[in-house]
C-alpha cells in the first residue's frame, strides 16, 4: 500500500474513466437545468396573462365568456366588476374589454346555421347553390358551377365551402357509361319496333282504317232519333264551348266562315259572358249555313285540334245527343 493521500497506479485505472463520465454528464445536464427556470417563468407569465389583464399599472382578473368589464379593479390581482353581454352582443372567452362584440347578421346570400348567443357569434353559410372558400374572407358567396368541362365528371358536388370538383372519369366509369347509353338506345329501338308491330296488327285487322287517333276521328255522327234535332244542336254548342280553348275560339269561328260582324254582334249581346257569346256565334252559324255537327268537328280537325275533336265526340255520344252514323 502506498503512502496516505497518494493514489496508486492501480487505483488510477478506475478513477480516470469515472472522472470523465462525471465531466461529460455535467456538460449535458448544465444547459437543461439552466433553461428550466426560464421555461417555468414563461409558463407562469402565460397563465398570468390568461387570468389577468393590465389596466394602467394594476393587474385585474378578467371577466368570463359572456361578460364584459363594467368597472376595473382598484386593488392589484383582484376582481373587476363584470356585467353580462346584452342581447345582440357576445364575448367568446375571458376578456378585459369594457364592451362585448356586436353579433353578426347573415347577408342575403347566406343562411343562418346557429344563432348568436352571449358566448358565441352567429354562424352563417352560403345558401344552396353558392359557396365561399374557408381560407379567404367571405365577402360574397360565389355561384356554384353547374357542370364539369367536357370529358370530365363530378367528383364532389358543390357545397357551402367549395365549388364542384371535377376529374377524369375512371375506365370503370367510362365502361358503365357506355353500357348505360347503349342499353338506353336498344331499349328505345325495341320499344319503337314493338309499338310498330302492335299498330301493324291493328291496322291489318281493321283494313287499314285504324290510326293513332283511333276510329273515333273518322266517324260520322247522326242525330239521335229519340232527341229533338234543335235540342241536340243547342246542347252540343255548350260542349264545344267547354272543349275548345278560349284563345282558339275566334280562329274556329273563322274556319266556319262566320262573318266578323256576327262575331262582334254575339260579343255585344252578352258582354263578359264567354259561354253565351260562344253559344250565340254557333247559333248564328247554324241558322245561316244549316251546317251539321260533323262540319264543326271537321273544322277542328282542319285546325289540328284532334284531341278536342275526340273529347267532343265522346261527350256527344255520352249525352245521347248523337249516335254514330250507320255505314252502308
Amino acid at each position: 500500500m502506498g503512502p496516505t493521500g497518494v493514489i496508486s497506479s492501480q487505483g488510477m485505472s478506475w478513477w480516470l474513466p469515472l472522472k470523465t463520465f462525471i465531466f461529460l454528464t455535467i456538460l449535458l445536464i448544465a444547459p437543461v437545468t439552466d433553461s428550466l427556470p426560464q421555461r417555468l417563468l414563461r409558463n407562469l407569465e402565460q397563465q398570468d396573462n390568461d387570468y389577468f389583464y393590465t389596466h394602467g399599472q394594476i393587474k385585474c382578473r378578467v371577466c368570463p365568456a359572456g361578460f364584459h368589464v363594467e368597472e376595473h379593479c382598484t386593488i392589484p390581482n383582484s376582481n373587476s366588476t363584470c356585467e353580462p353581454c346584452e342581447e345582440g352582443s357576445y364575448s367568446e372567452g375571458p376578456t378585459g374589454l369594457m364592451n362585448c362584440h356586436t353579433c353578426t347578421h347573415c347577408r342575403t346570400d347566406q343562411e343562418e346555421v346557429s344563432a348568436c348567443t352571449n358566448k358565441k357569434n352567429t354562424v352563417c353559410r352560403c345558401t344552396s347553390g353558392k359557396y365561399c372558400l374557408p381560407d379567404n374572407p367571405c365577402e360574397i358567396c360565389h355561384k356554384c358551377s353547374t357542370s364539369c368541362p367536357e370529358g370530365e365528371v363530378v367528383k364532389h358536388p358543390c357545397n357551402a365551402t367549395a365549388d364542384i370538383q371535377c376529374s377524369q372519369p375512371s375506365i370503370r366509369n367510362r365502361l358503365w357509361r357506355c353500357i348505360t347509353i347503349v342499353s338506353a338506345i336498344l331499349f328505345v329501338i325495341i320499344g319503337v319496333f314493338a309499338g310498330y308491330r302492335v299498330l301493324e296488327k291493328r291496322w291489318s285487322r281493321t283494313g287499314g282504317t285504324d290510326s293513332p287517333f283511333n276510329q273515333r276521328s273518322l266517324v260520322t255522327l247522326d242525330f239521335n232519333q229519340d232527341r229533338d234535332k234543335s235540342y241536340a244542336m243547342s246542347n252540343s254548342f255548350y260542349i264545344f264551348h267547354e272543349k275548345v280553348p278560349f284563345d282558339n275560339w275566334k280562329k274556329f269561328m273563322r274556319r266556319l266562315n262566320l262573318e266578323e260582324n256576327k262575331i262582334r254582334e254575339a260579343e255585344s249581346k252578352d258582354p263578359g259572358n264567354a259561354k253565351e257569346q260562344h253559344y250565340n256565334m254557333l247559333n248564328f252559324w247554324y241558322q245561316s249555313s244549316s251546317g251539321s255537327v260533323n262540319d264543326l268537328l271537321k273544322a277542328l280537325s282542319d285546325l289540328k285540334m284532334h284531341q278536342q275533336s275526340l273529347d267532343i265526340i265522346d261527350e256527344l255520344l255520352k249525352e245521347n245527343l248523337f249516335v254514330v252514323a250507320q255505314t252502308v
